[in-house]
């Protein structure tokens, strides 16, 4: 792997250590610090931003997160949460329509 890989997991485990111990402020910032967003990293931006109640914010994480990657399933799920807590219930119920779309069948999400 290169360098910026490395750097990228060492940054995502720490990340997810801080969001696993309820420092959300802190794994942002270290999330911020990524060399290489991925999808999976603004997601999890995103859900540091719903910890928070930070709706607007969360919304517009799982906006960039879907636009990276078209089938992550579960960042439309958790769009549609964001969106329902903002009172946009019409766009939540579409958000939650594609994140069933999304599963492709499975009646769940298997991180196998």
């Amino acid at each position: 792997t290169t360098t910026m890989q490395r750097d990228t997991i060492r940054f995502w485990d720490d990340a997810c250590q801080l969001m696993a111990a309820g420092d959300y402020n802190g794994a942002l910032g270290v999330f911020e610090a990524v060399p290489v967003m991925s999808a999976k990293i603004v997601f999890n931006m995103g859900l540091c931003r719903q910890s928070l109640s930070q709706w607007d914010a969360a919304v517009a994480a799982f906006d960039d997160a879907v636009n990276r990657d078209k089938h992550l399933a579960i960042a439309y799920f958790q769009r549609s949460i964001a969106l329902h807590k903002l009172k946009k219930n019409r766009e939540a119920l579409r958000d939650m329509d594609e994140a069933y779309e999304r599963l492709r069948g499975n009646d769940r999400i298997d991180y196998k």
